[in-house]
């Protein structure tokens, strides 16, 4: 058995992130379209990958039929996948024997968006085709959903199919909605199958608006249940082989293991009484000293306690999900080896539409059961109804004020939550007119691309327990960025500003930053690190000295007002570290001004006590102060209400605030419309380097590099920032904003930073802000040149240096240097703001990647040259003398000379 276990070499050099099945199955023949010779992935699994990374496929071909390429093909798009292809014969089934022949590497562009894709081969002879068999995520989640479902009994005589098939397609468009990362299905899946019955479980039944597994936006997993045999030909008990061999025929794996990031998931077959599944578990401890054992184990089969009991001996299980008892979820927990873990999931059968519903923090390794101790959630408001889905009132519904097919240009979605939990992220996704960059008023944009004919626009909102929020999109400028978070995501984001050269009222026009006095605590996000070196390293907001200096380099921007961060009374230290803003300042003799940024409006919507009860706060607590801002001697308040997208909130600020407070709220569609109007409106839009709207404010971006995402959104270049200044400065707007002074989270940051290092100290951003763009160089100065170096090629795992040593500059001398990746698999560059930076190849399996580097040099007239170079990568070479792609050193059968020669043609 050993010799079978077939993904250990491809996990040690993590050419597989999601790990690999420990059994796979082989499809015999039959009418079936759905590609009944592709093993793996098929039906009971899906292949659950990372864009840019690699996963498996197994393919039992026919005489004289080969593999070519292969595609990912999404509802929308299609991608090719580079491969590695090995031959040969290999056992994927202990129990009933079945075998494959060929087996594939396929690796995941870098690029290729995050959906549900069918996988095509196509051979020699013909595609072969694994409907919704591959999830391609765009990283892995740092918190997450896992749903699970059980004993659906489809097609049991005596009970409704259609009402069956229903319940399903009703939590499958709930599940799409609170976008779940995987979804299990433990066992008694249909009864007596055939092609019509299997094409309905997984593909449900259009003409009824019936949806099946296959349309979960998650990657889905089925465990065996005790019904999951042929019923007509087999007895209950005994005749293992065949009935592995029926399993195999109709829907696949009957165990197998799957990773996401540092968990680990384990289905294995203990629904069949009688069958010995030692094999299995040992298979799955050994995948799991192989791949590592995470941080977090989730194991799945379909009963419960002494069935479960070898598997978590063995694994040491965190999370189990079970079925087969069909009435007894009510008891959820159940203690096994005195953990409170086992979660059973009501009989889908006999119940309304109902679901176990967990949210896992990968960081800590641990999870949450959403709705109370047992994590059993009905997907609809009237159960009592459960057999008439005709009458269903789903607790979570999105709708579209247009037809959501590409055809309108703009659009509102609108998501109604009648369960008694929030939920985090929500997923709306927009089908659009191709080729326009959208905007959206709310919520983050998590990808949007292009289609063969539509441009899709996944947007994510979080939701709050019996609420509703709605999300507009439009591709006029009406609305924020079009870019992922953008507008805010819930990393906190600040706006507008004003100044005055004077300790009593400003006057216009004022320049503003965004500040926020929230360090230590922000110096990652989802547990990464920011990108950048800062000058003052790690600090913390409640030094001193940090701050002093942090005036000191406001005033040298020239700005009238810093913007801080505000979460509410008590939240973020705010009570020791606004004052401290405020005192300092004061020390300083400096004519800097501070307003707060009012946060929580983004995220909620606080009533208008609560607004009254925090504006009274504020304004005994801070707005008394020399050093708050003020204009025709009111406190100035700027408002981050990216959640809201009508007039609502105008009219709550401007009743709450009832003359006494200047306030500038967040800009959305309509807002010159609403017959309440605040002082001010502004945008907060970091992607975009300058949102203008005139006769309000005028706002400009350094760039926006957040720290768990691979590439920037918007690309820092110091000469395209000199412009954006001297624009801001020419609009004469009434209050031109900068986005921002410190959110390193998110990488808007003009901060002082050895990436953007400058002859004053104070870094090419703040110079710029000094001298109002003029700082580009005197008459007669010319431009540097850049130079990035020669190309390299290097393997996997090399230290690699990029040098840009060589570049110069004909009048004078180049002040910063600043390395910047454009393509390829992404890299941490280290000493990006020096000539010579550094990273390690990363991980690119057999194919290869080739990535681009660029460096920006600039000089000390402050003119800049760019040049690029690109690093190509190889995956080690190993050494495979029998060339089954699996390298001598992990191979139990390697390359024997005297065994070389094939005599009886057995391969």
């Amino acid at each position: 058995m050993k010799g079978m276990v077939f993904g250990g070499q491809l996990r040690k050099t993590n050419a597989t992130p999601f790990a690999s099945t420990i059994l796979l199955l082989l499809l015999l023949s039959g009418p079936s379209s759905w590609a009944g010779d592709i093993v793996y992935p098929w039906r009971a699994t899906t292949a659950l990958v990372k864009a840019g990374d690699s996963f498996d496929v197994w393919f039992d071909a026919d005489n004289g039929q080969s593999v070519n390429s292969v595609e990912l093909r999404g509802p929308y798009h299609k991608i090719t996948a580079a491969i590695k292809v090995v031959t040969g014969s290999w056992v994927y089934d202990e129990t009933s024997g079945n075998k494959y022949d060929t087996r594939i590497t396929a690796t995941v562009p870098a690029g290729a968006p995050a959906d549900r894709y069918d996988l095509v081969l196509l051979t020699s002879t013909k595609e072969e085709k694994s409907p919704a068999a591959v999830k391609v995520v765009k990283k892995f989640k740092t918190n997450y959903y896992v749903l699970h479902i059980s004993d659906a009994h489809r097609f049991q005589g005596g009970y409704d199919d259609i009402v069956t098939l229903k319940k399903v397609s009703t939590i499958v468009e709930i599940a799409n909605i609170i976008d779940p990362e995987v979804v299990f299905e433990t066992g008694d899946n249909l009864y007596r199958p055939s092609d019509s019955r299997i094409d309905q479980m997984f593909n449900g039944i259009e003409s009824q608006g019936i949806q099946g597994l296959r349309d979960f936006h998650a990657a889905t997993f089925l465990a065996v249940g005790n019904h999951d045999y042929d019923i007509n030909n087999d007895g209950s008990t005994g005749n293992y082989e065949y009935k592995a061999d029926w399993y195999n025929k109709w829907y696949g794996l009957h165990a197998y293991n799957t990773a996401y990031g540092e968990g680990r998931f384990i289905v294995f077959n203990n629904g069949w009484g009688g069958y010995s599944n030692k094999h299995q578990i040992e298979d799955a401890v050994s995948w799991l000293n192989d791949v590592g054992p995470g941080n977090f184990r989730i194991g799945a089969g379909h009963g419960k306690s002494n069935p479960m009991l070898p598997l978590d001996n063995a694994a040491d299980l965190d999370l189990i999900l079970v079925g087969h008892n069909h009435y007894i979820a009510d008891d959820n927990p159940e203690p096994i080896n005195g953990k409170p873990i086992q979660y059973v999931a009501s009989s889908i059968r006999d119940h309304a539409p109902e679901f176990n519903l967990f949210r896992v923090d990968a960081a800590k390794g641990s999870y949450t059961p959403v709705n109370g101790a047992t994590a059993q959630d009905f997907a609809i408001e009237n159960p009592a109804d459960k057999n008439n889905p005709s009458s269903y009132k789903p607790k979570l519904a999105l709708t579209y004020t247009k037809n959501n097919n590409g055809s309108a240009a703009d659009n509102t979605a609108g998501i109604v939550n009648k369960f008694n939990f929030s939920i985090n992220k929500a997923r709306i996704r927009f089908v659009m007119p191709k080729g326009a960059s959208y905007e959206v008023s709310s919520g983050t944009i998590e990808q949007q691309f292009d289609g063969t004919s539509y441009r899709i626009v996944d947007v994510s909102v979080n939701v709050n327990a019996n609420s509703s929020k709605s999300v507009a999109i439009s591709s006029d400028n009406t609305f924020p960025t079009s870019e992922p978070d953008a507008d805010g995501d819930g990393t906190g984001d600040v706006c507008d500003s004003d100044n005055d050269n004077g300790n009593t009222d400003l006057k216009f026009p004022i320049r503003g930053i965004f500040y926020y006095p929230w360090f230590p605590q922000t110096w990652s996000v989802d547990g990464v690190d920011v990108w950048y070196d800062v000058e003052l390293g790690h600090y913390s907001s409640d030094d001193q000295a940090v701050v002093d200096r942090h005036i000191q380099d406001l005033d040298y921007a020239n700005i009238d007002v810093a913007i801080a961060s505000w979460w509410g009374v008590d939240r973020q230290k705010e009570a020791s570290r606004i004052p401290l803003l405020l005192d300092r300042t004061l020390a300083a003799k400096s004519d800097l001004k501070w307003a707060i940024y009012y946060e929580s409006e983004g995220f909620g919507n606080p009533s208008l006590a609560e607004l009254e009860s925090d504006l009274a706060y504020l304004k005994a607590r801070y707005a008394q102060h020399q050093a708050f801002a003020r204009i025709d001697g009111k406190p100035v308040v700027f408002v981050y209400n990216a959640d809201d997208p009508s007039c609502d909130v105008a009219d709550r600020w401007v009743q709450a605030t009832n003359g006494e407070w200047y306030v500038v709220l967040k800009v959305f569609g309509g807002y010159r419309d609403c017959a309440s109007q605040p002082d001010a409106w502004h945008q907060y839009g970091p992607a975009s380097p300058m949102s203008h709207f005139a006769g309000h404010s005028y706002n400009i971006s350094p760039g926006f590099w957040r720290a768990d995402e691979a590439a920037p959104r918007l690309a820092r270049d110091p000469s395209r920032w000199s412009q954006n200044v001297r624009d801001m400065v020419a609009s004469n707007e009434r209050w031109q904003l900068i986005t921002s002074f410190n959110e390193w989270g998110e990488g808007t940051a003009t901060e002082r930073c050895h990436d953007w290092a400058s002859v004053s100290g104070y870094g090419v951003y703040l110079d710029a802000l000094h001298s109002n763009g003029q700082d580009s160089g005197g008459a007669g100065n010319r431009k540097p040149e850049a130079e990035a170096g020669s190309g390299q090629s290097v393997f996997e795992g090399d230290a690699v240096t990029l040098n840009g040593g060589r570049s110069s500059d004909p009048d004078g001398r180049i002040v910063s240097y600043l390395w910047e990746q454009i393509d390829g698999t992404s890299v941490k560059l280290a000493n990006s703001g020096s000539s010579k930076a550094t990273f390690a190849a990363p991980a690119v399996g057999k194919s290869g990647d080739s990535l681009t580097f660029r460096i920006t040099v600039t000089d000390d007239g402050g003119l800049t040259d760019s040049a690029t170079c690109v690093v190509e990568v190889s995956g080690k070479p190993v050494s495979d003398s029998d060339g089954d792609g699996v390298p001598d050193d992990q191979d139990e059968f390697p390359y024997n000379a005297d065994e070389s020669v094939d005599t009886d043609g057995d391969g």
